[in-house]
């Protein structure tokens, strides 16, 4: 008889990188509430390599969402990057939000706390045109 197949979730991982002076995190994976040692350690992580991108001072920071699978617990973790933007003074806005994940925040009610794009060219188009009055 053949064995399930038991999906485990990839950990969620970030990685930063520089486009003149904006800074992107692009998220991928997940936050396993069954894993709170290894999810801990992917917040925890994360959240250093955000300080440490708004130590450089980018004039914007944009999340990349098209890799992560947007729980409760990443929109939490959202809230707590938009929380230490705000307090940095950089303006924080996501890209790459599937619908599934514009769900997911309309269900958490803070789908407005968080400006959108579909692609990250077109958050920086639209920003550099309008100016980042995020």
């Amino acid at each position: 008889m053949p064995s399930a197949t038991v999906l485990v979730p990839r950990p969620l991982t970030s990685s930063a990188r520089r486009l003149g002076d904006t800074a992107v995190i692009t998220l991928t994976g997940t936050l396993d509430p069954t894993a709170p040692v290894v999810s801990g350690a992917s917040v925890e992580s994360t959240l250093a390599e955000v300080e440490a991108v708004l130590r450089r001072r980018p004039r914007l920071l944009v999340a990349d969402l098209a890799r992560v699978e947007l729980t409760h617990f990443v929109v939490g973790l959202l809230g707590l990057l938009r929380r230490r933007t705000w307090r940095a003074g950089v303006p924080f806005v996501l890209t790459g939000v599937s619908p599934a994940a514009e769900e997911v925040l309309r269900r958490a009610r803070v789908a407005a706390l968080y400006p959108a794009y579909p692609t990250l060219g077109s958050a920086l188009a639209h920003l550099d045109g309008v100016g980042v009055t995020v």
